[in-house]
């Protein structure tokens, strides 16, 4: 199965929240046992905290970007406020006591044969919180993942 993004009512002109569409293409690909979800080439597509299932592809046209959201209250899993706290350091400040964090752009826990292929681009959106870049991020609790090359920026 494929699911272009641009029939869930995606926007991707750089402006609009393409969260809403976006997580429906991700849901419908998760209800169907797995499937491709495709952001197509010449288009800028802003979203906020999305959650990807196993057995998820995640394909990028030459030219598409996935850009996160300016605002870090979007990152929230349930919709909450989530506090916004600009260090010149990495730190845990997003984070759970335990280390764990309360803020996730791609939200990819306990899945497994997940991938991210093609030659677009997910930017991280990083000078939105921090003035400029820190680290390129990571990766963590996903078995048998995947990219075709490293797709990150400003993360």
């Amino acid at each position: 199965m494929i699911c272009n993004i641009l029939d869930f009512g995606a926007a991707g002109d750089g402006k609009t929240d393409d969260t809403r569409a976006i997580q429906q293409a991700l849901n419908k690909c998760a209800d169907a046992g797995g499937g491709t979800v495709l952001f197509p080439g010449g288009h800028i597509f802003r979203a906020g905290y999305l959650r990807v299932s196993s057995y998820t592809e995640l394909h990028f046209e030459n030219g598409s970007v996935l850009k996160a959201a300016d605002e870090i209250d979007a990152f929230s899993p349930d919709g909450g406020r989530t506090e916004r706290v600009v260090l010149d350091h990495p730190s845990y400040t997003n984070c759970e006591y335990n280390g764990g964090p309360t803020a996730f752009f791609l939200h990819i826990n306990d899945a497994e044969y997940v991938s991210i292929t093609g030659e677009g681009c997910i930017d991280g959106n990083q000078m939105a919180y921090r003035g400029r870049v820190l680290s390129q991020g990571s990766a963590h609790f996903c078995r048998k993942c995947q990219t075709s090359e490293d797709k990150r920026r400003n993360a």
